[in-house]
């Protein structure tokens, strides 16, 4: 396995798979898993494996959508409910983020850097890069660029993954 030649380091980004809705549109979170409730995603993303899963576990139907847009498409026409896509989809698109897909069956994406293995450079990069996802700083540029959804985004899933 990889891990035999490589070191990573601290994941500095956690990535959870975020629910979404049309702006505006009030679903419960009760509703969000319940069998009518109809569900979206996009081909060839790390989704569309997850929705037979999700589907056989709560019972739902579920659409797949050659892009992005088609997708949001979807939710502004009432063709789904809910569409299950990557968090930053909020910063470019308009969809209502409801939270994170309720399930531990599907490992998340954790971001790091490799190195070789033995690096000397991993300890220090590992100080640097938290040193700086914790830093006011970070959350001020965050803020300026992706707005406080993006903040929360962060303080949610840097380093810790929380």
């Amino acid at each position: 396995a990889r891990e035999s030649i490589y070191d990573f380091s601290v994941p500095y980004m956690i990535n959870e798979f975020a629910i979404f809705t049309k702006p505006g549109r009030k679903i419960s979170p009760q509703k969000i898993y319940q069998s009518e409730t109809k569900w979206g995603t996009t081909k060839n993303s790390i989704y569309e494996p997850m929705m037979p899963l999700l589907e056989q576990k709560y019972g739902f139907k579920s659409l797949i959508f050659d892009n992005v847009e088609q997708a949001v498409s979807a939710l502004k026409n009432k063709k789904i409910d809910i569409f299950l896509e990557d968090f930053i989809t909020q910063w470019i698109y308009p969809v209502e983020y409801l939270g994170d897909l309720e399930s531990n069956e599907f490992p998340r994406d954790q971001f790091g850097i490799m190195y070789p293995k033995g690096s000397t450079l991993k300890p220090k990069l590992d100080n640097i890069l938290t040193y700086y996802v914790k830093s006011p700083k970070f959350y001020q540029l965050v803020e300026v660029y992706l707005g406080k959804s993006g903040v929360e985004y962060y303080k949610r899933r840097v380093i810790t993954g929380k």
